[in-house]
């Protein structure tokens, strides 16, 4: 998704003719075998919101140009990697098997994959808006204005934080009782610190990953 400089939403797809490779020699009575490249998408247009489907039995890239100015709500699942550029706005992503790589954004964010790195440079960011970013295999790597303001919350398990910022992280212990005989469970795991006065929270989450915080 790139952002432009005009009002329009443009759509370009590119079907992907190597998707099912692994039937190419498959025949029927000594019948020839006909690519299937056919296309299945839907474009909807209602109250200035933009929906865009593509078939989820066809592997297909889309490249979708949208006002600089602009909310994103972008899913995918097999193997497909997410790609955002010049949009300032609120950008949800969800790409389960796949990276997310967010450039020259302004605003929030909510990144989720399972398995992917996640990147994201800000040249903005939306005072007072929460922001999350959660994988499992894969970095996480963003990197925000020197005067951004919230406070972090950071857990890997089996990585490492890196930061440029001047900020003391330290472990904050939730208790809550338990629905069994009054018990009180602590939960733990958890990193916590401000960037500047602190505010919002970020949530930075990976596994098998580093948490990576640079400043612009």
């Amino acid at each position: 998704v790139e952002g432009h400089s005009g009002k329009e939403v443009l759509v370009t797809m590119k079907p992907h003719s190597s998707y099912r490779k692994d039937h190419s020699s498959r025949s029927k009575a000594g019948l020839r075998r006909i690519p299937n490249n056919a296309l299945s998408f839907e474009v909807t247009e209602s109250n200035n919101k933009v929906r865009i489907e593509g078939n989820r039995n066809t592997r297909t890239d889309f490249l979708i140009k949208v006002p600089q100015k602009f909310a994103l709500v972008l899913h995918t699942h097999h193997n497909g990697d997410v790609k955002v550029s010049n949009v300032a706005g609120e950008i949800e992503v969800n790409s389960h098997h796949g990276g997310i790589w967010l450039d020259q954004i302004s605003g929030s964010v909510i990144a989720d994959t399972h398995h992917g790195e996640i990147s994201a440079k800000f040249d903005a960011v939306d005072v007072g808006q929460p922001m999350a970013f959660s994988t499992y295999h894969g970095d996480v790597d963003i990197t925000f204005p020197s005067n951004v303001v919230g406070t972090t919350k950071i857990k890997t398990e089996k990585g490492d934080i890196f930061t440029d910022f001047d900020i003391e992280m330290s472990i904050r212990k939730k208790e809550e009782p338990s629905r069994r005989g009054g018990v009180t469970k602590i939960f733990g795991g958890w990193l916590y610190g401000d960037l500047g006065k602190g505010g919002p929270e970020f949530m930075f989450n990976t596994y098998h990953g580093d948490v990576i915080l640079r400043k612009k």
